[in-house]
């Protein structure tokens, strides 16, 4: 148990029983990124974030019963510069908007870099906005913001190009530092997290 009362907790699936309460939070914190979305956005997005069959598991931060944060961290084999490598994500980030400012997305975001360490990832990416506080609470764990642009491919099949990544080292700083000259766009392979 954390000095505040929560407790962080680590799934490979996320138990059926759950779910439901990861939905609840949903409700209390919500995806930014989703709110007034055209029907015609709404499957762009759909189409962007398929990654589903990357994530590795869920890190959830607990008070009591009541489920007060998550994150899913992914990981796949990308190639860069001609050569593969395992790249670690982190998506699906919230913390409910009453427990804020209490180390709950810190501690969950420390439980996600060992974990993501331990599978050897060499660098671990995530997108968000640039322009919040995000920026800055992900810079204290090592990201960067990547300069210019990356690319993916979305469910559809099409290819995309973004704005809003950042990458930190983990096993390796190589990757990472690669990435952030700015000199090889990265491209994160089959859908966005």
């Amino acid at each position: 148990m954390n000095p505040v009362g929560f407790d962080i907790k680590f799934f490979r699936t996320l138990p059926a029983e759950l779910e439901d309460k990861v939905r609840e939070l949903n409700q209390t914190a919500p995806d930014l990124t989703q709110r007034n979305l055209s029907p015609e956005k709404k499957k762009e997005h759909f189409d962007k974030f398929c990654s589903e069959k990357d994530t590795y598991g869920w890190i959830l931060a607990f008070e009591g019963e009541e489920v007060i944060g998550r994150t899913a961290i992914f990981k796949r084999k990308i190639s860069f510069q001609d050569k593969y490598m395992i790249l670690g994500g982190i998506g699906k980030m919230r913390v409910n908007l009453n427990k804020r400012q209490l180390g709950i997305g810190s501690a969950i975001m420390r439980e996600a870099m060992k974990r993501l360490a331990a599978e050897n990832c060499e660098a671990v990416f995530l997108c968000t906005n640039l322009h919040s506080f995000l920026r800055h609470f992900y810079e204290n764990f090592g990201f960067k913001v990547i300069p210019g642009s990356y690319t993916f491919s979305g469910a559809s099949g099409k290819r995309y190009q973004e704005y809003d990544g950042m990458i930190a080292p983990c096993k390796n700083s190589g990757l990472a530092n690669q990435v952030i000259s700015g000199q090889t766009i990265l491209d994160i392979g089959p859908g966005n997290w």
